[in-house]
């Protein structure tokens, strides 16, 4: 079964439907009107996208027993063509959900202990389906910064760098363009860092050309 959406783009349905999506949307944006009426509908999505979810997991669960090689291969295929964003942003999911989770056998753990377990079990398993009896360890070390996106710009306009990960931070909570502003203003060329070693140099004049294209494509949108 498939629907009609983005214009003429053929999609087989998932989880989620076009609706769905309107509903999540305006549940992220804080934009959603405050009428009753909306109010109860809005409830009423969000329980049915909860329990579907809830069944995705469970069909999930089923299919790694008894989808067959030769389609289980053709559609992870598909999905690393399409991007490998899609598996992280799933795992992701998995993986900060279990600081919502509440507690194993009454004792609190951390939520990245808990995805160690869940790796562990899951390559023990998939080991078994193949045949094989495995030992697995799997140890996940993991330091983490609270820091606010201003207290970060500020840091990277002083320092001329930006790590990786910090960069993705930065998009995720839509504070970059605001880093790319500074870069102008202050006349600042940043380098991106990974694993110690530059892998990008922005200099204002990528920044600026950046902000002018988006401000173009943004208004091309809106007419």
């Amino acid at each position: 079964m498939a629907d009609k959406s983005n214009g003429s783009a053929r999609r087989f349905n998932g989880i989620l439907t076009s609706d769905d999506y309107e509903v999540l949307e305006e549940v992220a944006k804080r934009n959603h009107p405050s009428q009753k009426e909306r109010a109860g509908i809005r409830r009423d999505a969000r329980y049915r996208i909860r329990k579907r979810i809830f069944q995705a997991f469970v069909d999930l669960s089923y299919l790694n027993n008894t989808l067959p090689y030769k389609d289980r291969k053709l559609v992870f295929e598909e999905i690393f063509d399409e991007g490998p964003h899609i598996l992280l942003e799933a795992l992701s999911l998995i993986y900060h959900s279990n600081s919502e989770a509440g507690h194993v056998n009454g004792n609190e753990i951390e939520p990245h202990q808990r995805f160690e377990e869940l790796l562990r079990g899951a390559i023990e398993y998939g080991e078994l389906l193949e045949g094989r009896i495995p030992e697995v360890s799997v140890e996940i070390k993991k330091e983490s910064e609270s820091i606010t996106p201003e207290e970060l710009i500020d840091r990277v306009i002083q320092t001329g760098e930006i790590k990786a990960v910090e960069s993705s931070f930065l998009h995720i909570v839509g504070e970059r363009d605001t880093l790319f502003e500074k870069m102008i203003e202050r006349e600042v060329t940043v380098s991106v860092v990974e694993d110690g070693e530059t892998v990008e140099q922005i200099p204002p004049e990528e920044a600026a050309a950046v902000l002018s294209y988006k401000s173009r494509t943004e208004g091309k949108d809106s007419d």
